[in-house]
């Protein structure tokens, strides 16, 4: 059965071709948003224009990537939603061991640096500020029925490991848990089929 509604929402610095190796390989209608450059100052900025623009059919599938699904958290509030994932999510401000983009050697680096480079300029201090002293660990225990993440492993081959480093509190036990292999921050680009199968496969759960 598709999964019909999907809202691709890219993280901070992001275009929205980030979402085109998957695109394909997901069951139903994808939207993916583009930020307008520059307008926000905060979070919840970009949430509430989501929601005005893009959550008009509901119940959706919010996949937010980075920024994104710190978006997806707002949103939860705004408007029915069947499943939020985070892709490369950060609750919590990451530790060193997340903060590498990319494999080593990845076809997709050059593109990636070049598109964060340009749209970072786009935006305020204000904004990035905001983003390094992130702490939704109340919103996810909330809603944590309807979330799902998803990392890259880095290149350790080490899912536990991975979870592990989240160094997330006892109270998020519950909310799933998936690591895509040879992949970074853009498991999407750096792994699309597998990333893609983990998504259809947790928005079924539910």
């Amino acid at each position: 059965m598709p999964l019909k509604n999907f809202i691709l929402l890219p993280g901070y610095a992001c275009q929205s071709w980030i979402w085109d190796e998957i695109v394909p390989l997901l069951d139903g209608n994808c939207v993916k948003v583009e930020y307008p450059a520059g307008k926000f100052l905060t979070v919840k900025d970009f949430s509430e224009w989501v929601f005005d623009k893009f959550c008009k059919t509901s119940p959706l599938n919010v996949i937010g990537h980075s920024m994104g699904g710190l978006i997806g958290l707002e949103l939860l509030s705004l408007v029915p939603i069947h499943r939020l994932l985070l892709l490369e999510t950060f609750v919590t401000s990451p530790g060193p061991f997340f903060q590498k983009l990319f494999m080593e050697g990845s076809k997709w680096g050059e593109r990636i640096e070049g598109m964060l480079t340009a749209e970072k300029k786009k935006y305020g201090p204000e904004l990035q500020l905001s983003l390094r002293n992130v702490d939704c660990l109340e919103t996810v225990e909330r809603w944590g029925k309807k979330i799902t993440a998803v990392y890259g492993d880095r290149g350790t081959g080490n899912p536990q490991l991975v979870k592990e480093r989240l160094n997330w509190p006892s109270s998020l036990e519950g909310v799933r848990v998936e690591v895509v292999p040879d992949a970074c921050h853009f498991p999407m680009l750096e792994n699309p089929k597998e990333t893609a199968a983990m998504i259809k496969k947790m928005m079924r759960s539910i």
